[in-house]
């Protein structure tokens, strides 16, 4: 199950609200350009695997799925554990992507931080969740506390890959809250 928290983005210590189901999470996904879609059962990649090894075996997921469409060119992003006593999070910061991507956690759990205009959301991610991205939509992740993960990222060129930072410091004023 997901979770969504809604911020405004000068009141970022408390959310205006807080959505568990998914016919109430969509539509604010949808008004920014966000689309979800839960793929399950996915392999599971071996610690050691390769980076060629790993977007082999999931290129044929995401060409399958309804919303990555022709997004053909692969990255593996590979995020460490962070110890579960550790005070914060490691700072993240805001970024955007020239065109529309989509990313599939792999492994484990974090959040995904998306701010346009006034607004913050902030919705849970977990194994299997993929979401696309419009281009040009700032954001930024942070992994939950004890669990490495691994992210799929997928555009479709290689160029469109590339994140560019906003320079907005939003991600270094909100303090992430595990959902």
């Amino acid at each position: 199950m997901n979770i969504l928290a809604v911020y405004d983005h000068e009141q970022l210590q408390l959310p205006g609200k807080v959505l568990t189901h998914s016919e109430d999470i969509e539509p604010l996904l949808t008004g920014m350009g966000v689309r979800l879609e839960r793929l399950h059962p996915l392999p599971a990649p071996g610690q050691d695997d390769s980076d060629q090894t790993i977007t082999a075996t999931f290129e044929p997921i995401l060409a399958a799925s309804q919303i990555a469409g022709p997004l053909r060119c692969l990255r593996v992003q590979r995020m460490e554990a962070l110890p579960g006593y550790a005070d914060e999070a490691p700072h993240a910061d805001e970024q955007c992507f020239e065109q529309a991507t989509a990313r599939l956690q792999v492994r484990g759990a974090g959040v995904v931080c998306l701010h346009q205009d006034r607004q913050l959301l902030v919705l849970s991610c977990r194994q299997g969740d993929l979401l696309t991205l419009p281009a040009r939509l700032a954001h930024w992740f942070v992994p939950s506390a004890g669990q490495a993960s691994l992210v799929i990222h997928a555009a479709a060129t290689q160029q469109a890959l590339i994140a560019e930072l906003t320079g907005n410091d939003i991600a270094s004023r909100y303090q992430v809250l595990e959902l």
